[in-house]
């Protein structure tokens, strides 16, 4: 169990005052376009944001891009730490009810034991927005989104997985030893991402071996090198390649792993925050994916308008992610870029959302 720890309560209140430069000049001529267009009349006033773990990267950058997009459409966010806990996320879930919010984003640690809680926030009246709460079996494959959830954004954990393990397979040329990384605790999405990997890495290559599992205990760098320094002992540094649920873990297994002499191992990871990435360039991971927070950020606000304004709107979508190698990492966007632009004004809320898979469909 971790501690409770702080709670941050983000949010920004509704209300744009008018401003009047002469008698003849309305107010609403002297805002900007986007001004004018924040102050569409939606129905979504404020947003319940369970985050499960404060101190993943693509967490803090979806929760400051969200803050950023909900001031621009005058909407308060109200951010509750999970703390990778889901008696927490539960609890944080009940304080949402009790606030009255109009919508919850919810990335659930355990969707089963969130379920009770999210039908009574449902029946409340309140919306729920899941994020990676519904997995598909396969990459490419549509699941059905019921209650309690409005809608799902699929976040790519099976999708990019499909890419990496196509990816690490060439560069096995279709023979090797690989292990995985994931935090312990059973998190149905984490769950998907790593049967993912080794699904897809194996797949059509029986010289491709997945050796299993490792436990990242303290979901850090250093939890994965301790765990990559023990597989090395344990299957005598006998690792061709390593697929890791966050770049940061891969990062942790580089460690161990050059500490050990181990060279030439392909590494590779999901988020694609800025630790990653540099490690991308300087070699130490291969490949990464970037799960652009900043946009999903955006397209979980306009999701929740849609659906709270009783708009058409799409149940299950697909986020937009790309795969980051040392090919094309020089295209890659900042985060920090794409949520300033978003608060500055220069990205618009008004996105349409998609739900067509990243890198297409698997023929089987």
């Amino acid at each position: 169990m971790h501690s409770r720890g702080f709670r941050l309560v983000l949010g920004v209140l509704a209300g744009l005052a008018a401003v009047t430069l002469t008698p003849v000049v309305s107010a609403a001529a002297t805002k900007s376009p986007q001004a004018v267009a924040a102050k569409a009349s939606h129905k979504l006033k404020t947003i319940g944001w369970a985050n499960p773990q404060g101190i993943q990267p693509i967490f803090i950058a979806f929760t400051k891009a969200l803050d950023a997009a909900a001031k621009r459409a005058h909407v308060k966010v109200i951010t509750l730490n999970g703390e990778a806990t889901p008696e927490v996320q539960v609890s944080d879930i009940q304080t949402f009810i009790t606030d009255k919010v109009t919508a919850i984003i919810v990335f659930p640690l355990v969707p089963a034991a969130e379920a009770k809680i999210l039908q009574t926030a449902a029946n409340a009246g309140i919306k729920i927005i899941g994020l990676n709460a519904i997995m598909p079996p396969a990459a490419g494959a549509t699941p059905k989104v019921s209650a309690p959830y409005s809608a799902d954004l699929d976040w790519g954990y099976v999708t990019g997985p499909y890419a990496e393990g196509k990816f690490v397979a060439q560069q096995l040329h279709g023979k090797g030893n690989v292990v995985g990384i994931k935090i312990p605790v059973p998190v149905p999405s984490l769950d998907a991402m790593l049967g993912a990997y080794q699904k897809y890495v194996t797949q059509g290559h029986p010289g491709i071996h997945w050796l299993g599992t490792l436990p990242d205990a303290t979901d850090t760098l250093a939890g994965a090198r301790t765990s990559m320094q023990d597989a090395i002992t344990r299957y005598k540094g006998n690792i061709q390649a390593v697929m890791a649920y966050t770049d940061i873990a891969g990062i942790g297994a580089y460690e161990a792993l050059k500490a050990a002499g181990m060279k030439h191992v392909i590494i590779v990871g999901q988020q694609g925050n800025p630790i990653g990435v540099a490690a991308l360039k300087k070699g130490e991971i291969q490949a990464d994916i970037d799960t652009k927070p900043y946009t999903a950020a955006l397209w979980a606000l306009k999701e929740g308008q849609l659906i709270v304004d009783g708009k058409p709107y799409l149940r299950y979508v697909r986020l937009p992610i790309s795969m980051l190698t040392k090919k094309n990492v020089g295209s890659w966007e900042t985060w920090t870029k794409g949520i300033k632009a978003i608060a500055d004004g220069r990205t618009s809320l008004n996105v349409k959302l998609s739900n067509k898979p990243a890198f297409g469909r698997p023929k089987s």
